[in-house]
């Protein structure tokens, strides 16, 4: 039986080098037509300059034309916690990011974008998902709530 051998690629993950803002990076983009385009970033480039780049590279590519304009899609990754995130603010570095993986699927845009922006941008300042902190089931937790609620409702009156 004989192996494969494993190419070092871009997955081979560095923290140094992913959250430098001088680094150059391999990364990868799955776009929705199922074509993979690779290209190098600098780590201090914003997401809505690397999109405006993916653009210009990904019209080599066959099945171009059937993408809409960039502005219609959203970058999606996987975090350092293995979870799935959106990127909707466009103003984030690609060192701002927190990369499991330089690899990004291109997805069109769905649902309430500012909802979901401010979402990420709590996640983000609170160090945790906003759906996990919504679906806590702990008492104490509840009366915490209750008690911040009726303490702005002391403040607005």
């Amino acid at each position: 039986m004989s192996s494969l051998p494993v190419p070092v690629n871009s997955y081979v993950r560095q923290d140094s080098t992913m959250s430098d803002p001088n680094a150059s990076i391999e990364v990868d983009f799955l776009l929705p037509t199922g074509i993979l385009v690779p290209f190098h970033c600098s780590g201090s480039q914003t997401v809505a300059d690397i999109k405006e780049r993916l653009w210009y590279e990904a019209s080599k590519y066959p099945l171009f034309s059937t993408l809409r304009q960039h502005g219609w899609y959203v970058f999606m990754f996987v975090n350092r916690k293995a979870e799935q995130e959106e990127c909707f603010d466009e103003t984030l570095r690609l060192c701002d990011l927190d990369l499991y993986k330089p690899l990004f699927k291109v997805m069109e845009r769905k649902g309430n974008e500012e909802e979901k922006k401010m979402s990420t941008q709590i996640s983000w300042l609170i160090g945790r998902q906003v759906k996990e902190f919504e679906s806590s089931r702990d008492p104490e937790v509840t009366d915490f709530r209750i008690a911040m609620v009726n303490e702005c409702r002391k403040a607005i009156e």
